[in-house]
């Protein structure tokens, strides 16, 4: 759901992937890696969700394999930058439509 407000506020540009440690905050931990996500013609609000779902999971096996070289280390997240999404403030009428697409999910 962040992901498709983030695309309704900011368009392309806003979308993306990040995965950070946890702490008492929330999503202010420190980050491990953030990615942007690449739009292309014919994305839908399905596909995109699937590019990201696909980019988090390879990212959480990165950490993974950092995780066992020792301990991890992340970039402080600057306050000031990151913004909580309010799914209440999607249109859905707005997202573009997953209706007459083949679904297909290969990972």
């Amino acid at each position: 759901e962040g992901l498709l407000t983030a695309l309704a506020q900011e368009g392309p540009d806003g979308l993306g992937v990040t995965v950070h440690l946890i702490d008492r905050g929330v999503d202010t931990g420190p980050m491990l890696y953030r990615e942007r996500l690449m739009v292309e013609p014919g994305d839908t609000a399905y596909s995109l969700a699937l590019k990201a779902t696909r980019r988090g999971v390879a990212l959480f096996a990165q950490v993974y394999r950092d995780a066992q070289q020792g301990p991890l280390r992340g970039t402080p997240q600057d306050p000031a930058a990151g913004q909580m999404r309010n799914v209440s403030a999607v249109n859905p009428d707005q997202l573009p439509s997953d209706e007459g697409r083949e679904r297909r999910i290969a990972l």
